[in-house]
């Protein structure tokens, strides 16, 4: 019986949910500015935030070349924008679950414990995974990193 609602700001990935979604039923996909209307409605909000990718290096070493002072620093305020405005759509007793594919603390520990200051959310669980054997290897011997954090109203 759950409702499942996806977006993006990337036009493009929007373009591929609807495309993917089409048809689902209990599956809507919406633009970010049609997310309005779920104000103080959603019981989870799943963040999966544009990060730094340090923790799929191995994957995507391109990444690496993008990483610099100012790309944390543009990323680090995407990440606090999409925080308050899932903050904005959380249901009296919902939960925000924040994850990344990062190991950069500012991106993590430091993002959640910003958005706890900030946002009056306290941290429930953290979890961070660091990445484990090399690309090609059998699963699971070959892991990425990945960090998520599950948050919710302060009492």
């Amino acid at each position: 019986g759950a409702r499942l609602i996806a977006s993006d700001a990337d036009t493009a990935r929007l373009v591929h949910l609807r495309s993917t979604f089409r048809g689902r039923e209990g599956v809507e996909v919406r633009a970010p500015h049609e997310l309005d209307a779920l104000r103080g409605s959603v019981d989870l909000a799943l963040l999966d935030v544009p990060c730094s990718n340090t923790g799929v290096l191995a994957r995507r070493p391109e990444a690496r070349y993008r990483f610099g002072r100012a790309q944390r620093r543009r990323l680090g305020e995407v990440q606090r924008s999409i925080l308050e405005r899932a903050r904005e759509l959380l249901a009296p007793r919902g939960a925000i679950l924040y994850s990344t594919c990062s190991v950069e603390p500012e991106e993590n520990e430091r993002m959640v414990a910003w958005a706890c200051e900030r946002l009056a959310l306290r941290a429930e669980r953290e979890s961070l995974h660091l990445p484990r054997g090399l690309p090609g290897d059998p699963m699971p011997r070959y892991t990425d990193a990945s960090y998520a954090a599950l948050l919710v109203p302060r009492a």
